[in-house]
């Protein structure tokens, strides 16, 4: 599977990690170790990875990649507890 090891973030992306305080770590740690990768539309990707939340219970957080630019660009991020919803 393909990690991503360099990478822009775009504003929108950054809104969304201050928006649910998803921090760089997580983000790189998605895109190095990714447990999904899934094809969107565009040359665009979704990587996912089950993280912890500050809830304490496990979330997946889903990064968008738009991997025709270089360095590929993190177009978006979000959470979700509905793992199932996501699965392959």
């Amino acid at each position: 599977m393909r990690t991503i090891t360099s990478y822009i973030l775009s504003d929108h992306a950054k809104h969304r990690m201050e928006k649910w305080q998803v921090t760089r770590e997580m983000i790189e740690a998605t895109l190095l170790r990714p447990e999904g990768r899934v094809h969107d539309e565009d040359g665009k990707y979704f990587y996912q990875r089950v993280v912890p939340w500050r809830t304490g219970k496990q979330h997946l957080l889903r990064v968008l990649v738009d991997e025709t630019q270089t360095p590929p660009k993190v177009v978006t991020l979000y959470h979700t507890s509905r793992f199932k919803r996501y699965s392959p």
